[in-house]
This record gives C-alpha cells, sequence and structure tokens, in this order.
C-alpha cells in the first residue's frame, strides 16, 4: 500500500530522505494559487501558516493524517474534519529553543 504525502516545497533534501519508501511524495507550494483539487493526499505535512493549511484541507482526497511543524494548533483544532487526526510538533523543538 503507498501513500500520498504533501509535503512543504522546501523541505530539505536530508528530511526527504527520511520518509518511507512506500510514500508517494508531492510537494506543496508555500503560497500561490492553488489547483481546485490537489488529488490523493492520506497525509499532509502542513507548513506555519495556518490559512495555507486550511486552504489545503478540503483540496486533498481521502486525508486522514495532518502533521503541523509547531506545537500550537489551537487554531487548527475547530477547523479538522471529522475522522483527520491533527498531530502537533510538541517536543520536537525543545533542543534548539533551549540551545
Amino acid at each position: 500500500m503507498t501513500v500520498d504525502v504533501w509535503i512543504p516545497d522546501n523541505t530539505r533534501p536530508e528530511h526527504r530522505s527520511l520518509l518511507p519508501s512506500v510514500s508517494i511524495v508531492h510537494d506543496l507550494p508555500a503560497d500561490g494559487r492553488l489547483p481546485e483539487r490537489l488529488g490523493p493526499g492520506q497525509f499532509l505535512v502542513a507548513g506555519f501558516g495556518v490559512e495555507r493549511i486550511l486552504d489545503v484541507i478540503p483540496r486533498l482526497d481521502d486525508l486522514q493524517v495532518i502533521q503541523t511543524l509547531s506545537a500550537g494548533v489551537d487554531r487548527l483544532v475547530d477547523q479538522i474534519p471529522a475522522g483527520v487526526v491533527l498531530c502537533d510538533a510538541s517536543g520536537v523543538h525543545d533542543v534548539s529553543v533551549s540551545e
């Protein structure tokens, strides 16, 4: 089974290489107009722009998981469709922030 994953288009190559080989990776432009439908996308790695995330969600078919890059997801919680899991990045930036 393959998984369609949408990631920010500025994702660095070393981070792209960490995605499982069963992934079909799609680049999500950080700005600009999006097509009406983006197509399949079970997994969305959302950038930092909440408005952009909310613009992308209804354009993906079969969305199951949204992974944010920040710990704060308060502005997204009530906007996520039923059945979609929202994951925050709590703790991911702890070391870099503490340094």
